[in-house]
């Protein structure tokens, strides 16, 4: 059994997944408080399926993008439980998991680009583009101008920041189609089999190297430096 992680926004999600297929799961909003709420959350999905620790055989956490502090904090708990239960870790793109449910496989939908966007702050949005199962454009903080420059058309446009930017991108690309769901746009289940596909191609992560992709630094004020 499987536990999957996501806590790259305010809406966190936990699953548990035999071999990706989802057993139970849970999303909230957290008001920026994921350390408290994480490890209660998991012992409470554990319990509810009548599992203990000792039952997982991997974890899988969101990488981000997303808030500097949530991401440390689910990536944190993944390595914990991780190394102390020997099992495997691997991490996947929280873009990859917001285009996933957008994503075809068959013409002529296969060849439709999927751009998933979450908000970054300071006007600034990060994203990421797929096109059935490649990552087209590697994920990225632009402003919403540059990114729709830089789409390609006809396109989906989707993700927790896409209510953010839709106004800018509707007025220069009114063709293209916006999936303007209501947050939570994405779930830990999604992350379970996005993560279960990869770790049977082997791609495991090694908790002592992987990290959060931040794409930025995160939006504090430097130091000054003191006056001689």
């Amino acid at each position: 059994m499987e536990l999957s992680i996501d806590t790259s926004t305010r809406y966190a999600s936990i699953a548990l997944s035999e071999r990706g297929a989802l057993i139970s799961g849970e999303t909230w909003h957290s008001q920026q408080n994921h350390t408290v709420e994480l490890a209660p959350a998991v012992d409470r999905l554990l319990k509810k399926v009548d599992a203990t620790p000792s039952s997982l055989t991997a974890v899988f956490i969101a990488l981000g993008p997303g808030g500097f502090s949530a991401l440390r904090v689910g990536l944190g708990f993944a390595k914990g439980m991780a190394e102390g239960l020997h099992v495997p870790l691997v991490g996947i793109c929280t873009l990859e998991i917001e285009a996933h449910p957008y994503l075809a496989t068959g013409q002529p939908a296969y060849t439709t680009p999927v751009y998933a966007i979450i908000e970054a702050g300071r006007s600034q949005i990060a994203w990421a583009g797929y096109r059935g199962t490649r990552c087209i454009a590697e994920p990225q903080v632009t402003t919403p101008e540059e990114l729709a420059a830089a789409a390609g058309h006809p396109a989906v446009f989707c993700g927790e920041g896409l209510a953010s930017c839709v106004s800018i991108l509707k007025t220069t690309l009114p063709n293209d189609t916006f999936h303007e769901a209501a947050p939570p746009t994405r779930n830990a289940a999604t992350l379970a089999v996005l993560a279960w596909q990869r770790f049977e191609r082997g791609g495991i992560d090694d908790p002592a190297i992987l990290q959060p992709l931040y794409l930025r630094r995160p939006s504090i004020s430097l130091p000054k430096t003191p006056k001689a």
